[in-house]
């Protein structure tokens, strides 16, 4: 099956499975949190902050997996494939120190221009993900997908394999994924 971008998805054993393997170059200063204002108090300490429910946004762009060799990778169109969007709420708080965040993300393949801003093929994924004590993969679920991706369904395995280039807005280094799909595709 050919997909977005030209990359194909290899079959596996399991009839109409699909195994897909990319890597993700989030944008430092695309990254934006707005902290639930109630949960911060003037004289609050690091410790004491429960940031549950603050909402936050990133985007980056996609490369064919084994592309991010290293720390310091750059993110630029330049062989990028995609583009990846995450958005989603902190569940950080005092009393659960891990996992941070609950996400929503959308694997865009192609990339958005002024004459095609929506390019039809997209896998969509939902989980948990970010650690304070270096665990850095998670197994999401793939929720669905359009185009070469319609009817899509399964499980992505998602491994930080780096520190990016570039930083959030606010100094803080940026990881660099690996996403090590297991589609059903129907």
């Amino acid at each position: 099956m050919g997909v977005g971008a030209g990359l194909s998805l290899a079959p596996s054993a399991a009839a109409q499975t699909s195994m897909l393997t990319l890597d993700v170059a989030p944008i430092g200063e695309t990254g934006r949190v707005a902290p639930m204002p109630q949960l911060l108090g003037e004289d609050a300490g690091l410790e004491e902050f429960d940031l549950r429910g603050s909402p936050f946004y990133l985007e980056g762009l996609i490369y064919p997996g084994g592309t991010i060799a290293g720390d310091g990778f750059i993110p630029t169109t330049d062989g990028a494939i995609g583009q990846w969007f995450c958005r989603g709420h902190v569940i950080l708080h005092p009393q659960r120190p891990n996992p941070h965040l609950v996400t929503q993300q959308e694997f865009l393949f192609g990339l958005i221009t002024e004459t095609d801003p929506f390019p039809g093929d997209l896998l969509t994924t939902q989980g948990l993900e970010s650690t304070s004590d270096g665990v850095a993969v998670t197994t999401r679920v793939v929720t669905g997908g359009t185009g070469a991706y319609l009817g899509a369904r399964g499980q992505v395995v998602q491994t930080e394999i780096s520190i990016s280039g570039t930083v959030f807005p606010n100094g803080d280094p940026v990881g660099n994924y690996r996403f090590d799909f297991d589609l059903r595709l129907d």
